[in-house]
């Protein structure tokens, strides 16, 4: 099998676990259709369309590097997720004023203050494990040892 088509099966496969956990989350039954299909566009954009921006420039950066290690692939994966996490916070546009009616945990504070409490520790640091787990599984099936069925081809 040829890099390009070992690499097109990576980027297929490689997001799958994740857009599954996210298509399973969305399709809780007190949301209703419409928020179901936003749900899976969501997880659909946040598996391989982040794979697509962000992982496969990384990839191909990283291989014309000569830096082709699976714990390179996953501490640049997790520092990729991580940064667009921050710059996603540190671009947010001025938080409206907080509506007097919300009473939820969250009401009245900024994304910046959310990200850095407990809830946005715990968010980062699972984002980046499965930031790690996808890269684990994308290098081993774009990258990883060739098995001897496809060295022939």
């Amino acid at each position: 099998m040829t890099d390009i088509n070992r690499t097109i099966r990576a980027f297929l496969l490689a997001p799958l676990p994740l857009f599954l956990l996210a298509g399973f989350l969305a399709l809780r039954p007190s949301f209703g259709a419409n928020n179901i299909v936003v749900g899976l566009t969501t997880a659909l954009a946040g598996s391989y369309g982040l794979m697509a921006l962000v992982g496969l420039p990384a990839h191909f950066l990283l291989r014309r590097m000569g830096m082709t290690g699976i714990a390179t692939y996953q501490f640049v994966a997790v520092f990729l997720v991580w940064a667009v996490l921050l710059a996603s916070v540190l671009l947010e546009p001025e938080p409206a004023p907080p509506d007097v009616t919300d009473n939820g945990p969250f009401a009245g504070i900024s994304s910046l203050e959310l990200i850095f409490s407990a809830y946005g520790l715990a968010f980062a640091v699972a984002s980046g494990a499965i930031a790690a787990v996808t890269a684990g599984l994308f290098w081993m099936l774009a990258v990883g040892p060739r098995r001897s069925t496809d060295q022939g081809n």
